[in-house]
C-alpha cells in the first residue's frame, strides 16, 4: 500500500465519493472536519439525512475548490478512526483509488483468465477427441 501514489482529489472524483461517503455522512464528524466543515454545517447534514447526497456533492465541490488540496488518503484517515462501518467505506475509497494508480497492472491480470478459458475450452475438445482413442482399447478388450 506505500507504494500507491497519496493523489490528489479532483472534480471527477465528486460522483464516486458521493455514492461511497453518503451512507456515514452524517454519521462521521471526523469526515466532516476533514472536509473543512463547520460544526454547523455538520449538524445540518445530520437533520437533513434525505438530503445528504446532494449536500455531500455540493460540499466536496466547495471542498475540491480551495488552494488546499484534499487526497483520498485524508479521507481515509479521516473516515479510519470512527466506528466499524466508517472503516469500511475508508477501505471502499481505498481500494477504488488504489485500483485507479495501477491500471496497467489490473488489466493484463483481469484479461489473461479470458485468455485461459478460451484455452481450456480448446483444450476441453481436445479430451473429447481423445476419448474415441481411449475407447478403441476398451471395444478391443
Amino acid at each position: 500500500m506505500a507504494e500507491t501514489p497519496d493523489r490528489v482529489l479532483s472534480k471527477e472524483d465528486i460522483p464516486t465519493l458521493v455514492n461511497i461517503l453518503t451512507p456515514v455522512a452524517s454519521k462521521c464528524s471526523a469526515l466532516g472536519l476533514q472536509l473543512g466543515l463547520k460544526d454547523w454545517q455538520i449538524k445540518n447534514i445530520e437533520k437533513n439525512r434525505h438530503d445528504c447526497e446532494s449536500q455531500l456533492q455540493e460540499i466536496l465541490v466547495e471542498r475540491l475548490n480551495k488552494e488546499e488540496p484534499l487526497s483520498w488518503r485524508d479521507l481515509v484517515t479521516a473516515l479510519s478512526s470512527d466506528s466499524v462501518r466508517e472503516r469500511r467505506v475508508a477501505h471502499q475509497i481505498e481500494s477504488h483509488f488504489t485500483s485507479l494508480s495501477t491500471p496497467h497492472q489490473a488489466r493484463p491480470n483481469v484479461s489473461l483468465p479470458h485468455c485461459d478459458t478460451s484455452l481450456s475450452s480448446s483444450s476441453s475438445q481436445l479430451p473429447s477427441q481423445q476419448n474415441p482413442l481411449e475407447s478403441r482399447p476398451t471395444t478391443s478388450l
